[in-house]
């Protein structure tokens, strides 16, 4: 994972190998690719892109574009 202070980005791979093959495929992947800008401290916009190969699916693309709002608190409560 990169993260600056304008833009952050990931690269995952996963995997799974079967002991017992399911649909005669012996095992599973998928990588993701994500990338994201920060508007402000609080607001980003990112995306993901995702593909893979599985025994139910031969191949398959996932896209997710998300916009993140991340409410800050001062932590301080009122008096007991």
């Amino acid at each position: 994972m990169r993260d600056t202070k304008s833009y952050f980005a990931a690269l995952d791979l996963l995997g799974d190998i079967f002991t017992d093959k399911i649909y005669n495929q012996s095992s599973a992947w998928e990588t993701t690719a994500s990338l994201g800008y920060h508007f402000t401290p609080v607001l980003a916009l990112s995306g993901d892109l995702n593909y893979g190969r599985n025994p139910q699916f031969t191949e398959e693309i996932k896209a997710l574009l998300r916009l993140t709002y991340n409410m800050t608190y001062t932590g301080i409560g009122g008096k007991k």
